[in-house]
C-alpha cells in the first residue's frame, strides 16, 4: 500500500513538471512566436532544471488567427479587420515506470505497469 501511494506521487510529480516545462517553453514565445528552436530549448532546459529525464518535447506548433477566430498563415498576412493573434502549442511526453518490477513473476506471468504522462500548454503569444 505504501509503495503504490509513493508510486502515485512521483507520477504526479512527473506530470506536474512535465506541465511546468511546456509552460517555459510557451512562455518563451513571448520574444518571439516563430523561434520555435528557443521555444523548445526553453521547455528543456525546464526538464534539466526539474531533474526530468527521458521525456520528450514534440516540436511546438505555432498558429495564427484573426479576431474572428479565422484561421490564417502566420506570416506574411495580415487581418482585414481586427489584430492577428498568435498560439504556441508545447507538449512533452515521458514513459513514467515504477521502481518496482514485476516483469519476472512465476509462472512466466509479466505485468507491465509503465504509463504515458503527457504535460501540455498553449499559449497566446499576442
Amino acid at each position: 500500500m505504501v509503495l503504490a501511494i509513493y508510486e502515485m506521487g512521483r507520477v504526479v510529480y512527473t506530470r506536474s513538471a512535465l506541465e511546468s516545462a511546456a509552460r517555459a517553453g510557451a512562455q518563451a514565445s513571448f520574444s518571439d512566436p516563430s523561434d520555435l528552436t528557443a521555444i523548445e530549448a526553453a521547455a528543456n532546459a525546464a526538464l534539466t532544471a526539474s531533474g526530468i529525464t527521458g521525456a520528450s518535447v514534440a516540436t511546438p506548433i505555432r498558429a495564427c488567427e484573426c479576431s474572428d477566430g479565422s484561421s490564417i498563415a502566420c506570416s506574411g498576412v495580415s487581418c482585414g479587420s481586427g489584430t492577428v493573434r498568435h498560439f504556441v502549442t508545447v507538449e512533452i511526453t515521458k514513459t513514467h515506470t515504477p521502481i518496482f518490477n514485476l516483469t519476472n513473476l512465476p509462472m512466466g506471468l509479466a505485468i507491465d505497469l509503465s504509463t504515458p504522462v503527457r504535460g501540455k500548454s498553449i499559449l497566446r503569444a499576442q
